[in-house]
């Protein structure tokens, strides 16, 4: 074969996948229903806010409250109420940590240890406390990194602070007055997608599914039913709060659920036998618990702050140790990467995403900047971007970076605060964003070897825990007292991040997905002891007490504990043998029924 040929066979061969490669690369992932409206108003309520801290403040210093008006992407779609709180906590959160950026500038050696401590404890706050969806902890901490470069301008430094805070309150007084026109539509969009959920869950409780799938349903039906009490609790009452019309389809879709996975655990209970107050959720666990349970080594939101902690670390001491002119950029492309837990590849993908959208993004720049557009065209560039890589940030990492580089960029170097060149700009922007990137997939790479699979065993036995500590309140006939209710909401809570951990922990640790049988089979365990709760007289209709005991037996041996998984199968077998002790009519009352 010719060079000519050989040449061409490649070409025929390698142009289809790289065609696809970059197809897929910048595919627009769909978004869910209501997204893309929350994400044009948050973005409007932040182009909004810059504009009016231009006026405010000049020019010059007003684009800098781009940081301050990310308030809007908290809370998207919570109720009135809980957007005033977030406002208030998440506003007040920024502006402290901008002044502690501010404050540490001149004392270079300590800016990456302050920035890796508030880093390590913001993180693991916000998903210990954080229980709804959120933008992610970044920008907790993210106002130290920036203020410890503004801080190094004596001139501005000092007042970036002062605009943070007045953006936060400005764009978070803006995300109210958007909620007005539907004041209660977060309560509505929460009470519809519990509704749908559980009468899919009915629906499907009967068809020819596998128990994969049926776990799978029966966890949405119950995690929506969740979020839409949470969502009400949240709403709160008075003339602002929740309308009693969502209470009540609230309770009935409640109920739905409580009848369908009462019949499914134990089909020998009649309806009537089935208590008329049953809500799925009484509450969320106390902070003391969410504390307790999360500030530790093998919680997911532990490992996460970690593996954030430690690449905020390596990339700014590498800036520093080569002198580049911008170290937060290198910790701030890190973060990003890494701020939540997805798997290896995808961390990858996240990652180049960065790199790509960076270099087209400085395209960007140098293309607005080749126009001579003057302050004020430099704001209406700035304004345009916020737009844009608000509605595609969700949709296409890559697209989305290609504005937000450019948005940085001229609202904080560009509009010319701080004298640098716009060369040594784009260097440095470069430069940094490969040291985080480099960083970010290294961390990725090196600390998912062992600790999923360590978090995975340490989830399926604090499981296991609270089944064991709630089944002794149904013992004891005490299933309704304030502590047994307390502990229904815990195990309600370890089921479902059982299995979040365990999907997340599979996709970096392929030789872990036969533990989703166990899974399954605790997770069947678990709602069979939380419907018994449900029940008016559970001690006399389910076999609590030799369960109870079971329970104690196999959480004793430490079966998850154990590094061999040679015996997955007879652990989630003995997990269904126990289940189906509890499923049992107890003796001495079976026969009194009818």
């Amino acid at each position: 074969m010719s060079l000519s040929e050989s040449t061409r066979s490649f070409q025929e061969s390698f142009a289809p996948k790289l065609r696809s490669f970059i197809k897929q690369f910048f595919l627009l992932v769909p978004h869910a229903p209501g997204i893309s409206k929350a994400q044009l108003v948050s973005g409007i309520v932040s182009s909004l806010t810059l504009i009016a801290a231009v006026i405010a403040f000049g020019p010059t210093l007003g684009p800098t409250a781009l940081f301050g008006s990310m308030i809007a992407q908290w809370e998207a779609d919570r109720p009135f109420l809980a957007r005033i709180r977030c406002a208030l906590l998440i506003g007040g959160i920024m502006t402290v940590t901008m002044g502690i950026g501010v404050l540490i500038a001149p004392y270079h050696a300590a800016i990456v240890p302050i920035v890796v401590v508030l880093i390590l404890l913001m993180t693991t706050g916000y998903y210990s406390f954080v229980l709804t969806r959120g933008p992610g902890p970044l920008n907790l901490f993210y106002a130290t990194a920036i203020g410890s470069y503004l801080g190094q301008f004596s001139d501005i430094g000092l007042q970036t602070t002062y605009i943070t805070g007045y953006a936060a309150a400005f764009a978070g007084a803006l995300t109210l007055v958007a909620l007005l026109p539907n004041m209660h539509g977060p309560e509505e969009r929460a009470v519809q997608n519990a509704e749908q959920e559980v009468e899919a869950f009915c629906l499907h409780s009967h068809a020819n599914l596998s128990l994969h799938e049926r776990s799978a349903r029966r966890h949405t039906a119950y995690a929506a039913v969740n979020r839409g009490w949470l969502t009400l609790r949240a709403a709160g009452n008075g003339i602002l709060g929740c309308q009693a019309k969502h209470i009540n389809r609230m309770l009935a879709s409640n109920r739905a659920l409580s009848l369908q996975i009462t019949t499914n655990a134990y089909p020998h209970i009649r309806p009537e036998e089935v208590g008329t107050s049953t809500p799925a959720l009484r509450g969320r666990p106390t902070l003391f618990w969410l504390f307790q349970n999360n500030f530790h080594k093998n919680s997911v939101a532990w490992f996460t702050a970690f593996r954030v902690g430690l690449a905020a670390a390596i990339s700014g001491g590498l800036t520093q140790f080569l002198n580049l002119g911008h170290p937060y950029w290198a910790i701030l492309t890190s973060t990003l990467i890494l701020h939540r837990w997805i798997g290896r590849l995808a961390t990858t993908t996240r990652a180049l995403h960065r790199g790509v959208g960076t270099l087209l993004g400085l395209g960007v720049v140098s293309g607005v900047l080749s126009l001579q557009p003057g302050r004020w065209g430099i704001i209406a560039a700035i304004v345009v971007c916020i737009l844009v890589q608000n509605l595609l940030v969700l949709r296409n990492y890559a697209l989305g970076i290609v504005f937000v580089t450019p948005m940085a960029l001229l609202s904080i170097e560009a509009a010319g605060q701080t004298g640098w060149s716009l060369e040594r700009l784009m260097t440095d922007r470069i430069d940094e964003t490969l040291v985080g990137i480099t960083v970010a997939i290294l961390v990725t790479w090196t600390t998912t070897l062992r600790k999923p699979r360590e978090m995975m065993r340490a989830q399926f036995q604090r499981t296991l825990q609270a089944i064991e500590h709630l089944l002794r309140f149904i013992a004891q006939d005490l299933a309704s007292s304030p502590e047994a209710i307390h502990a229904r909401v815990v195990l309600q809570y370890e089921l479902l991040t059982t299995l979040a951990v365990l999907t997340q922990a599979a996709e970096d640790d392929p030789e872990l997905h036969p533990w989703h049988d166990v899974e399954v089979a605790m997770a069947d365990l678990g709602y069979a002891t939380l419907a018994a709760c449900w029940l008016n007289q559970p001690s006399h209709l389910v076999s609590a007490l030799p369960t109870l005991r079971k329970v104690t037996a196999l959480r004793k041996k430490e079966l998850f504990a154990t590094e061999k998984d040679t015996h997955i199968q007879c652990i989630a077998q003995h997990v269904v043998a126990i289940n189906r002790t509890l499923s049992e009519p107890v003796m001495g009352f079976a026969q009194e029924r009818p």
